[in-house]
């Protein structure tokens, strides 16, 4: 019996009743800065981002296959695509990026960021409409490059900058993000002209 009292006296000395094992430490994850107001505080960026969110998921249904929620928006910011204003150069939206500015009478190119479904779109904003170019990179699926040029030499026949416009939308593709494991291939067959998904001035 004194042996027993002896063992429970050493075990209560080596772990004392209110011992407690040190928290476990769990990284935080990097948290994405909040956007400011938009500049122009008649338009809504959120709102304006899922309708090119909304614009991409009908001309690319497919990419649900490999992302479930397709094309959407989070923190002001696109998610799965990016936003290049080819008015501004500096004004751009990418998921772990700045906030793009949405402003009246600027040109948009509106993209998938997985290269086999970067289907190119050219989107303007005019007194809070969008003319919305769909799949341009896609011969025979949507719009072509040629009807968004005729377009613009039109709607910006008063801006001294229509030349540098222009020809930033004829190399359009240069202003964009793209990735991709192994497939390089774009897949122009799944590229689908939905007008529904978007307002055509």
């Amino acid at each position: 019996m004194k042996f027993l009292y002896t063992l429970v006296f050493i075990a209560a000395i080596v772990v004392p009743a209110n011992f407690q094992p040190e928290p476990r430490v769990v990284s935080k994850q990097h948290s994405v800065e909040k956007c400011q107001p938009n500049i122009e505080h008649s338009y809504n960026r959120q709102e304006i981002l899922e309708k090119f969110a909304s614009i991409l998921n009908a001309s690319a249904p497919g990419y649900k296959k490999y992302e479930s929620r397709g094309f959407y928006i989070e923190n002001e910011r696109p998610q799965k695509f990016f936003i290049y204003d080819l008015t501004d150069t500096s004004n751009k939206g990418t998921p772990l990026g700045g906030c793009v500015q949405i402003q009246n009478k600027h040109v948009y190119h509106v993209a998938p960021i997985y290269t086999p479904f970067s289907f190119s779109h050219i989107i303007t904003i005019h007194d809070k409409s969008l003319k919305v170019f769909r799949n341009i990179n896609c011969k025979g699926r949507g719009n072509s490059l040629e009807d968004v040029i005729s377009y613009l030499n039109q709607e910006l026949i008063n801006s001294k900058d229509k030349d540098k416009i222009i020809a930033r939308v004829k190399n359009y593709r240069k202003h964009g993000i793209y990735a991709t494991i192994d497939d390089l291939r774009l897949r122009c067959e799944e590229a689908i002209n939905d007008s529904s998904s978007g307002s055509d001035r």
